[in-house]
């Protein structure tokens, strides 16, 4: 264990004792239940709170239709940073601890090496597919695409690294090399940067890249330090990875793909069949709704590892118990979220700017959405760590290529609003099929204890 982590147990064993002290019994039960979530829920919820401001920067200081093209490309950088990584960032969530729990640190190295080359080639790969995807939209003209392109171009490959650190620090169960780097220094750098520099307004996509650039190298460098130099230097025998590993890469990088792929394409679709001035709207609206699922972004890390070692001790039992205490939290956080958006959504959306006002029931239908993601990821992970990672992915891609059809026809149709209904439709489609498919799994799991 290292020193800070040492460190980290210490503050956790002098708080949980003045909770027992001071809090009624009740209050401590609960308290004990969603504990471990806290450090993280706080991460993460300024994260949050730091990306709407962003938002609300970008929208108030930016010329024309930057701010459209930023969301789409900041979108499509997602996306691709999940395929260039081709499920070894996901997947360390699950070898990473397991190997830690049994001793063997020279499957953690030989991990690390491979998520390093894979996450390489997958950069390598997407800049040259994106040079000729930009070299066609020039013969046809279409100038919007091209501007996309490059900007995916410039933003992309920092994106992937930056999520790659992301996922590695979540397996090693260090939340705050996970979440601060990028949803908190970089969004206050580039506010800075945009509010106080005039030239950092002309150009936001290579402005973004560039703070995000220096803010991944910081980042890299204190990781290296603190965990991942006393792995790198271990001598091991070998080929770098292992059949398993590709095969649950695979799986679990069609699971984020189609996940993320389903919470970014109605913003990508906008873009692309309603224009960037509506993307614009669309996006501020997609990114207050998940203020009310953004207990999901917590739970998900920090149970992720827990159940992967209680799947490894085949602890039916631990899953339940781990399962029961993230869906305690996000009830609680995602309904008092969810009130609150219902309530308030047109001075919401109002903040950005009188023109984002009409977004304000698009808000509202998205709000639901969220709800329901916030509940069902708590058995989504399920499916994800455990032994069925391609029953999640099948459900989701189903779900995906639902609703790339449907937006096809309701942008042009119903505008705004039936692309939010689409999206809701398909959510509630695969949390209510990941929420079958996980009580399955698990009692698959008793039977076999």
């Amino acid at each position: 264990m290292s020193a800070a982590n040492c460190e980290d147990m210490k503050s956790q064993i002098f708080f949980d004792g003045l909770i027992e002290k001071y809090l009624p019994e009740k209050l401590v039960k609960l308290y004990d239940k969603i504990k471990h979530f806290i450090p993280v829920a706080m991460l993460i919820g300024m994260g949050r709170l730091f990306f709407l401001l962003l938002f609300f920067v970008l929208a108030r200081f930016t010329f024309g239709d930057s701010f459209g093209l930023f969301t789409v490309v900041f979108a499509l950088s997602q996306l691709t940073g999940i395929a260039c990584m081709f499920g070894t960032g996901p997947t360390a969530s699950v070898v990473i601890p397991q190997a830690i729990e049994r001793g063997r640190n020279s499957r953690v190295a030989r991990y690390l090496k491979f998520s390093f080359y894979t996450t390489a080639l997958g950069v390598i790969t997407m800049v040259l597919f994106c040079f000729i995807l930009e070299y066609s939209f020039s013969i046809f003209n279409w100038r919007e695409g091209q501007r996309i392109i490059e900007g995916l171009m410039f933003f992309g490959p920092i994106m992937a690294v930056s999520m790659l650190r992301e996922f590695l620090a979540r397996a090693f169960e260090r939340p705050v090399l996970a979440f601060l780097p990028r949803d908190i220094c970089w969004c206050v750098l580039l506010m800075a940067c945009v509010a106080f520099i005039p030239s950092f307004r002309f150009d936001i996509i290579i402005s973004a890249a560039i703070v995000l650039l220096f803010v991944e190298i910081c980042a890299w460098l204190v990781f290296w330090r603190q965990e991942l130099r006393h792995f790198t230097s271990i001598k091991y025998k070998g080929k770098i990875w292992v059949k398993e590993w590709k095969n649950r890469s695979f799986a679990l990088l069609m699971n984020y793909l189609g996940g993320l792929g389903f919470e970014r394409v109605d913003v990508i679709a906008v873009g692309l069949l309603g224009g960037l001035n509506l993307a614009a709207i669309y996006s501020v609206a997609n990114r207050i709704a998940p203020l009310i699922s953004m207990s999901q972004r917590f739970i998900v890390p920090v149970l992720s590892p827990r159940i992967s070692r209680a799947f490894a001790s085949k602890d039916t039992s631990k899953v339940q118990k781990e399962v029961f205490s993230g869906l305690t939290f996000s009830l609680l956080y995602a309904g008092t979220f969810f009130v609150f958006v219902m309530l308030f959504a047109e001075d919401l959306m109002g903040m950005f700017g009188p023109e984002f006002i009409i977004g304000a029931n698009i808000l509202r239908i998205l709000a639901f959405a969220h709800l329901m993601i916030a509940l069902g990821s708590n058995f989504g992970v399920i499916l994800l760590v455990g032994p069925t990672p391609w029953v999640y992915a099948r459900t989701i891609w189903f779900a995906l290529i639902f609703a790339i059809i449907a937006l096809t026809f309701a942008i042009p149709a119903s505008g705004l609003e039936g692309a939010a209904i689409v999206v809701v439709i398909g959510i509630a489609f695969y949390n209510i099929a990941n929420g079958v498919f996980a009580k399955n799994s698990l009692d698959k799991m008793k039977s076999s204890e």
